[in-house]
């Protein structure tokens, strides 16, 4: 492990986000954030997303550094099991039933217990993806986007809800998710196109009336990631009355603006669950 000029050990933690287009690495020191630095990469037009991970995995200068940690965060479908309900082996018949997109070939699941939200997570991960970063990182964690959405959003609710009524939504990568609570309890969580741009206010429109929800008294509450947070409020004022920009800084204060900047609000939950 790195050894400081004072010779005390700094521990780093290495994260590294999946998705379909690419991936990212992020590594820090889990003390104060005075090292952050991330890699993007986009998959070439001849290549596949093992193909580039692989190589990366191989030539980034950052995994030169050793680390105490591994996270990787996976942009996938997901489904949620009751946790009164949960059964470890029967996790992959269940995604296989709830999920279209699964493939017992080429895909395996992981899930992501919840204890606040009293809900399993379950995620779906390559096998060969989840093959390569195994032979690198043999104790790495899984985590699922919507999983940290789910934490955070619930820990978000919470805290104060002022007598409303909310719907939260997370827009990233041509994506939305959206979720609601009532009390303690997830009500409602599922994952949407944004493209094109009308899909935006069909759904969000449907799920709020669904869900029965106020238009002039409850509030939609929305994470941008993807740098049109603006479009999205005016997209959504004309039908609903209280609408709140939730910004990364309100959920985590203590990380350098910087990193607030350029990191993804799924990767900040994550970095404030362990740091």
């Amino acid at each position: 492990m790195p050894v400081t000029g004072n010779n005390k050990f700094r521990a780093y933690s290495l994260s590294i986000r999946l998705r379909a287009d690419g991936f990212s690495f992020y590594a820090h020191n889990t003390t104060d954030f005075t090292f952050f630095q991330k890699e993007d990469y986009q998959v070439r037009e001849n290549d596949t997303l093992s193909i580039a991970l692989q190589r990366a995995l191989t030539f980034s200068p950052l995994l030169k550094k050793s680390y105490q940690d591994i996270h990787v965060v996976v942009d996938s479908p997901t489904a949620h099991i009751p946790l009164d309900f949960f059964q470890k082996d029967d996790v992959e018949p269940f995604f296989q039933l709830t999920c279209s997109t699964y493939n017992p070939k080429t895909d395996t699941t992981f899930y992501n217990i919840l204890p606040q939200q009293e809900i399993v997570e379950v995620g779906l991960i390559k096998k060969d993806i989840l093959n390569i970063l195994s032979e690198c990182f043999p104790s790495l964690t899984l985590h699922s986007i919507n999983a940290q959405l789910l934490d955070a959003f619930g820990q978000t609710h919470t805290k104060s809800t002022q007598g409303k009524k909310r719907l939260f939504a997370y827009f990233h990568e041509q994506e939305m998710f959206v979720c609601h609570y009532e009390g303690n309890k997830l009500m409602f969580a599922n994952a949407y196109a944004t493209e094109p741009h009308q899909n935006i206010s069909y759904y969000i429109l449907y799920v709020w009336k669904t869900l029965g929800l106020q238009p002039l008294k409850d509030e939609f509450v929305f994470v941008d990631s993807t740098g049109k947070a603006e479009a999205i409020r005016n997209i959504l004022s004309p039908y609903l009355l209280h609408i709140t920009y939730f910004k990364p800084e309100h959920y985590n204060r203590d990380l350098p603006r910087t990193i607030l900047k350029d990191t993804p609000f799924d990767l900040i939950t994550l970095l404030y669950q362990h740091d």
